[in-house]
This record gives structure tokens, sequence and C-alpha cells, in this order.
């Protein structure tokens, strides 16, 4: 009898976790695929409109561009342009006259990057992938959900097109505060000096640099 009841309970957790495990595995396997792609891309550039929220509120909206190769990054915003070569990262306000230096946290450059998900979703995410329409067009979406709730980034939600780009990530923060950003004009292969994410004193002479590290 004993025997019975612990073979049905291990046929119903067959039942009950495979399909999550499948879920796992299919997602991950498509964010790997979108890893290799990426990585093998070269620079990235892409335009983007980044709206955060606070539940459903709607907090405000800005549009840019974005430069990426490797860990780098150049983020060209309304009123903001942000440098970052992988360890030091430069953020000038228009019209302050001055260009802040730091080094960021792990966490503040994961809020900034849209394609931090291409290593973040290695370890310490559960995965998900559904299909969805979106824009009226039919995109797989990739859903990570961090085990630990000290993690920075507590979900992020990755819409994939039919070529495998990413056209909106949506990162998630506490328990309602989220940025939904959409990628448009994406091009890859570019080929960006490690200069591009490097603020120059030359080509802002008047920009006081104040060093906060």
């Amino acid at each position: 009898m004993k025997k019975n009841l612990i073979s049905s309970i291990i046929i119903a957790a067959a039942f009950i976790f495979a399909p999550t495990l499948h879920a796992q595995t299919a997602a991950k396997a498509t964010l790997d695929k979108v890893a290799g792609k990426f990585s093998k891309a070269g620079g990235i550039e892409a335009s983007f409109q980044a709206t955060a929220f606070t539940g459903k509120k709607d907090n405000g909206t800005t549009t840019g561009t974005l430069q990426v190769k490797g860990t780098q990054f150049k983020l060209a915003s309304e009123g903001m342009t942000t440098w970052f070569d992988g360890k030091t990262q430069w953020t000038m306000i228009e019209g302050s006259g001055e260009v802040n230096v730091s080094t960021p946290t792990e966490a503040e450059r994961q809020r900034q990057n849209p394609y931090t998900f291409l290593n973040l979703y290695k370890s310490g995410y559960k995965l998900s992938q559904h299909e969805i329409t979106y824009n009226e067009v039919k995109c797989r979406e990739i859903r990570m959900t961090a085990q630990s709730n000290k993690a920075d980034i507590q979900e992020m939600r990755i819409v994939l097109d039919n070529a495998d780009n990413p056209v909106s990530v949506r990162m998630r923060r506490g328990k309602n505060q989220w940025i939904r950003i959409r990628v448009s004009n994406l091009q890859t292969g570019k080929n960006f000096s490690d200069k591009t994410f490097k603020f120059s004193k030359e080509d802002h002479p008047s920009i006081e640099v104040i060093d906060l590290r």
C-alpha cells in the first residue's frame, strides 16, 4: 500500500513539474540561440523608446539611440548621454555644463542596457516561453523571474520577433516599478572603436569633469 502511494506521488509530481521543466529548457534554448547570435553580431545599434511605470501609471517616456559592443555601451537620449567603456561610466546632462564620472554597480548597468538579459538569464532566474501577439504579429515572449527577492531585477520579459531580435524588453524592480524599452531600427555588424564608449574632453572642451569615484 505504502509502495503504491509513493509511486502515485512520483507519477503525479512528474505531471506537475514536467511542463515547468520543459518551459525552462525551451526558454533557455531560445536565449542561448539569441545570445550566440548577438555574440557574433559585432557592434549593435538601435533606436529605443523607454517608458517608466509604477504599476500601470505612466511616469514618462524618453527616446534615443543605443550603441553596444560587448559590455560597452553608449546611450544617447533626450537631454542626456551616457558612455560606459566596460569599467568607467560618464553621464552628461544637457545644459548642466558638466559630466559625472563613476564606476557603476552591476545592478546600475543592468538597468541601463536592455541587452543585459544576454548574460543575466544564465543563473538566478526561472525561465518560461510563451507565444504572444505583439503589434499584430506573432512573437515569442521569454519571461525571467528572479529566484531571490534580493535581485535588483525581479522580473524581465523579452519579446522576440521571428528573426529572434528583441523588440521589447520590460524590467521590474521591487513590487511594481517597471521600465519598458521598445527597440527599433536594429543594426548589427557595426564597427565601433573603443573611443565610441568613452567621454571625449576634446569633443566637449567646455564641459567640467566631476569625478565621483
